[in-house]
């Protein structure tokens, strides 16, 4: 099993019940006023609340040609990963129809074709890490059917599928970051209207 760093283990999180765990994540995003808080507050939490070896958070570019990782846990290796907007991977899949992708076995080509035909697994990460991935749950978020990202939570530490509930969980991580990115853009544009005055 994948070794997550003690760095992104949140103790404190770590006791809470479960639902306790994801509340106090959605509260403490919610009070978020900045993206570097945002970040820290994710980075700390969500490989804790959704009981996950990995997790990685899509931001979408400005051309809605490709997504780029803003968080990717756990690790440098992770990092730095840019994804085209397609039907021929996971979270570029997610992106391009703005549907979720609840995937028990990514290796199983079967399981990814009846998602879409296009659909396959890039293993590049994999190879590159030594580490297997198993499962994926995948959501993107929005705003007025504009993509912002992807969320993708990979390889539960317990347990073999994503159950319903935490696709309801990670929906409504979703549409906390959509409202807290739309309200930080509505904050940088106030703050640039009150600079030009």
């Amino acid at each position: 099993m994948f070794e997550t760093p003690k760095k992104f283990i949140d103790t404190k999180t770590l006791s809470l019940p479960h639902e306790l765990r994801f509340k106090r994540l959605i509260n403490t995003l919610q009070f978020s006023h900045s993206f570097d808080t945002l970040m820290s507050r994710l980075q700390e939490q969500i490989l804790t609340v959704y009981d996950v070896e990995m997790a990685t958070i899509y931001l979408a570019d400005s051309t809605n040609k490709r997504i780029s990782s803003w968080i990717a846990l756990p690790g440098k290796q992770f990092k730095n990963i840019k994804i085209p907007i397609n039907k021929k991977s996971i979270a570029g899949y997610v992106a391009k129809t703005l549907k979720p992708a609840n995937i028990i076995n990514v290796y199983d080509k079967i399981e990814l074709t009846q998602i879409s035909p296009a659909l396959s697994f890039d293993q590049t990460w994999d190879k590159k890490t030594g580490h297997r991935t198993k499962q994926v749950l995948a959501v993107p978020f929005s705003y007025k059917n504009s993509l912002l990202g992807v969320i993708q939570l990979m390889n539960k530490k317990r347990g073999k599928v994503f159950l319903i509930e935490e696709e309801k969980r990670a929906h409504e991580l979703a549409r906390t970051l959509e409202a807290s990115f739309y309200n930080q853009y509505k904050l940088s544009a106030t703050m640039v209207g009150d600079n030009r005055q």
